[in-house]
């Protein structure tokens, strides 16, 4: 009897759960528990599946940010917090008094959820001997005045495992460098949590004292900023926010004792870098050339009777032989490039996937570290943990682009894997940024963002389903005059991480960021700008010598998440704050990990404004020279200079010329004090960072700093000068063929100085369509970000347009422009073909029929019992029952999708529970 045949038969008084044999045991209990987290950390698998069902969740985060930052009134019209505030500490939900204590909210979630991460610090370290109280909610989201834990700062976040009194164990908690507390203890609760703490009460922020403290301070300058701060706490704290009807299992104090098993498996895992999983075989090749230009391919295919699929679970390289510099090289521009069932999803330098990130001026090229999914060691061996599933085919390939040959040791490691429809591919992307310019700030500075110029360094852009699993970051730390000046300290700026914030439209201009942080330091498990080095399963900091202003110093941080890891629906995009104490410039490169559904992909960097100007320059350039087209260096578009004699979609235009435009009848590029022609300091093509495209229309040395180098762009002067609507300068770029599709263009626009008239129009044109724009009259401009996305084909363009504004007479000088435009193209050249498949078609061969059903009778378990196959659980509560079969039962095809079930099949169903009704589950999208 095939299944067509079982489901016509009318037999209502006969359940389903009689028709099949349950026969697989239990592997996901219905509960969240502190041991069902305890074993999802210790299993490294658990990160290539997509939470679905009751056991979905979002990951939030609760920080002592500075508020200001998220007030609508100074918000930008991006959405994201802005103004470079830096006032991070003891920003408190409010205050209340429990059982005639004094106590001082920093957390509060109703629902189900788990703390699974948490990082404070002070800099009064008594203060971490204040005790934290955690309140659990009753079944009504109410709190009693009686905490169920309480212990200290210091022995909830612990110190390597020494008066940790929750007793999750050492790997759980960690002290790092400066007083940088971290727990991944995981804290449950099934209705809600409140987390207080005893701390001084000068500094809540309750509306009333903290505001009135910090405007005293600002105004007067009373007390220095370290004795404001003295008394202050900075803490991050990362929730599981689970979905309706998930079982959580409450946190008491006895719970770890009750799971200890599991807690010291985890223990045992997060530190030992075995690998876990089934491995097969090892793929080995010793000392293997590479010449320059050339690759080396190792090919993977999922052998027959394995789970399903097969995963690739450890990779090993090391790169034999030269001198420090020319190892360095070799890990900046060998490149590892990954393909999973037909998708690129990985093209990252070597140093940057290991976790290596850059090597110190080219004499020490490997910086040792180890955390849970990486490894570095001294003689140049490195090691990823990282599970990468796939369900038919694989594809590691090392291209070598350092200019040099090399020779490499390569062993690869992959076994059996059981691939289900939320399987994810793993992603690795990395992006740099050399030469971002930072302003000098103030003591005032610091808490009301007078004097900076802030940026944001985007991490990374993701459109698809996933997980975001942890990121390395390199940071060169240059200040000008060098000298060991403390003020030099570079981390102060804050990670802004969106999910999901896309709207209707597809675009995140009202996007608010679900994550902000209080620090680059705090971020990655420190704080207080520490030198040392450490390293932990979590957390790690190879090699710190740029902490403070060591000239070209460098600092890598690492981050790899667990409990922690952010998941994704649609998109995410994470941002960090570039702040620095002083004036001076930075290199950012960072590389981000992430799994994603068959078909998310990444963004990738199209075109960057000043950068490719930058090259072009560096290129050689004949003074007074007519522009040419410029290319872009990043993908396969052109970017060309002209004056407009109207903003909207400009026919009758002029291209700019090189050289001089300070004289009457001269238009064009100019710049600060290192001008192209050294005689002419104020009007000349100047140096210009890879971040800022800089219009000035004269010499504002004293306003712009004595070492701010910038590219000035005229839009003002005889030729320039005149009214609205009239004389505008145009960046437009023109769309190669790897760029077309979906793009985010995102930036921003500032007006540094007001010189008594100043005014400025600035707007952003697609194909003639006005997408953004902002103007000031007669004032300073502040920064206004643009970010958006949009789509576009070869050969159209987008056009930047700087205008005098509704009064000429100051012109539109002293206009920094920041533009980046990211695109979905196919930069990596190559064809993405991914085929989706229904949650139904168990065994994916695109129909769903008697195979899929004999599955799917195979798992069957009944009612609250757990599935032996999470594929056959079609509606995600864990199980696999009388629901999920009616919901197959609608999926029904036949060999080929060519044949329906018949009609008397739905009313056996029907008098099964009217499974019809059940709500399908959604399948994969076609991408």
């Amino acid at each position: 009897m095939n299944v067509a045949d079982l489901l016509s038969a009318r037999s209502p008084r006969v359940p389903t759960a009689v028709l099949v044999a349950a026969l697989a045991p239990a592997v996901w209990g219905q509960a969240v528990t502190v041991g069902s987290l305890a074993d999802e950390l210790g299993d490294r698998d658990t990160l290539t599946v997509f939470p679905t069902g009751t056991g979905s969740y979002k990951l939030l985060q609760s920080s002592s940010h500075d508020q200001r930052n998220g007030d609508p009134s100074i918000t930008s019209p991006l959405g994201r917090p802005w103004g470079g505030l830096n006032a991070d500490f003891s920003n408190w939900e409010r205050f209340e008094t429990n059982n005639g204590r004094t106590e001082l909210v920093n957390f509060e979630h109703i629902g189900p959820g788990a703390i699974t991460r948490w990082w404070t610090t002070a800099l009064n370290g008594g203060l971490l001997d204040n005790n934290i109280r955690i309140y659990l909610a009753d079944s009504q989201g109410n709190f009693s005045q009686t905490p169920d834990v309480t212990t200290t700062a210091n022995n909830f976040v612990g110190r390597n495992g020494q008066g940790n009194t929750l007793g999750f164990g050492d790997n759980f908690s960690f002290i790092t460098p400066n007083v940088g507390g971290n727990s991944y203890g995981p804290i449950t609760y099934q209705h809600g949590v409140k987390v207080t703490w005893d701390g001084p009460s000068n500094h809540r922020r309750d509306g009333v004292d903290y505001p009135s403290l910090l405007a005293q301070h600002q105004a007067t300058g009373s007390g220095s900023f370290d004795q404001f701060r003295n008394t202050s706490t900075w803490y991050n704290i990362n929730y599981r926010a689970y979905g309706p009807g998930t079982v959580v299992e409450d946190f008491a104090p006895g719970t770890t004792t009750t799971y200890a098993g599991q807690l010291a498996t985890a223990n045992t895992r997060l530190t030992n870098n075995v690998v876990n999983g089934h491995i097969g075989a090892t793929d080995t090749l010793n000392n293997q050339a590479i010449g320059n230009g050339a690759s080396l391919t190792r090919n993977y295919t999922a052998p027959p009777g394995a789970e399903n699929g097969q995963a690739i679970r450890e990779i090993t390289l090391k790169f034999n032989g030269g001198t420090g510099a020319q190892q360095a090289a070799a890990l900046a521009g060998t490149f590892v490039e990954l393909t999973f069932d037909g998708q690129r999803t990985a093209r990252v330098p070597a140093g940057q996937f290991f976790g290596n990130g850059w090597s110190e001026n080219n004499s020490n090229a490997y910086n040792d570290g180890d955390d849970y999914f990486r490894s570095v060691a001294a003689n140049g061996t490195m090691t990823s943990r990282w599970v990468m599933p796939y369900q038919n085919d694989a594809q590691v390939r090392l291209v070598n682009e350092s200019g040099q040959a090399v020779n490499v040791d390569l062993a690869v490691k992959a076994g059996d894997y059981d691939w289900t429809n939320d399987s994810l591919h793993f992603h690795a992307d990395y992006r740099e940024e050399l030469g971002i310019e930072t302003r000098a700030i103030t003591v005032g500075g610091n808490f009301d963002g007078a004097g900076i110029l802030d940026a944001d360094f985007r991490f990374i852009d993701i459109r698809g389903r996933g997980v975001y699993v942890g990121d390395t970051l390199s940071v060169r730390n240059r200040d000008i005059g060098g000298g060991g000046n403390p003020d030099g300290w570079w981390g102060e700026g804050d990670e802004k991480v969106y999910v999901d914030y896309l709207d209707a439209n597809g675009n995140g201009a009202a996007a608010t960021p679900v994550h902000v942080g209080t620090g680059a330091e705090d971020y990655y498990g420190y704080s207080f700008g520490s030198g040392a080095n450490f390293q932990t399963p979590f957390v790690s900091q190879p090699i710190a010598t740029g902490q403070r202003n060591n000239p070209n110093g460098l600092t890598v941080n690492g981050r790899v998440r667990g409990l922690d890891a952010i998941t994704f629906e649609q998109s995410l995009k994470f941002d960090l704050e570039v702040w620095k104490w002083r004036e001076g410039e930075v290199d950012h490169g960072a590389a981000t990990f992430w799994y994603g559904a068959p078909g998310s992909a990444s963004m990738h960097v199209a075109a960057e404004m000043a950068t490719d100007f930058k090259r072009h320059i560096a290129g050689g350039i004949s003074n007074g020279a007519t522009s040419d087209n410029i290319a872009d260096t990043a993908g396969d578009g052109t970017w060309t200079f002209f004056n407009a004699d109207t903003r909207t979609n400009p026919t009758d235009t002029q291209l700019l010329t090189w050289g001089g435009v300070g004289n009457a009848g001269n238009q064009g590029f100019g710049g600060g004090e290192n001008g192209f022609n050294p005689g002419n300091d104020a009007f000349n093509l100047g140096a210009v960072s890879d971040q800022y495209l800089f219009l000035d229309g004269g010499d504002n040395l004293g306003a712009q700093g004595p070492s701010f180098r910038e590219l000035a762009l005229h839009a003002s002067g005889n030729d320039l000068g005149g009214t609205a609507e009239r004389e505008f300068l145009v960046s437009r770029w023109t769309a190669g063929a790897s760029s077309v599709g979906l793009i985010n263009v995102h930036g921003s626009v500032r007006n540094l100085v007001d010189n008594g008239g100043d005014s400025i129009d600035f707007y952003i044109y697609v194909n003639g369509v006005e997408f953004f724009s902002v103007n000031a009259t007669g004032t300073i401009l502040p920064e206004a970000f643009f970010d958006f996305d949009t789509t576009i084909a070869e050969g159209q363009f987008i056009d930047f347009v700087l205008g005098n504004g509704p009064a000429s007479g100051g012109g539109a000088d002293e206009a920094l422009i920041r533009a980046t435009i990211l695109s979905l193209g196919d930069t990596f050249n190559t064809v993405t073909q991914v085929v989706a498949f229904a949650h139904e078609d168990l065994d994916q061969d695109g129909d769903v029929d008697d195979a899929d059903f004999a599955l799917f009778f195979a798992a069957f378990s009944g009612p609250g019992v757990p599935t032996g196959n999470r594929a056959a659980d079609l509606d995600g509560d864990n199980d696999t029952d009388d629901a999920d079969f009616g919901l197959a039962f609608a999926a029904f095809t036949g060999p080929g999708g060519a044949a329906n079930v018949p009609e008397p099949a739905g009313l056996v169903l029907m008098s099964l529970g009217g499974l019809l009704a059940a709500r399908r589950r959604r399948a994969w999208s076609m991408c």
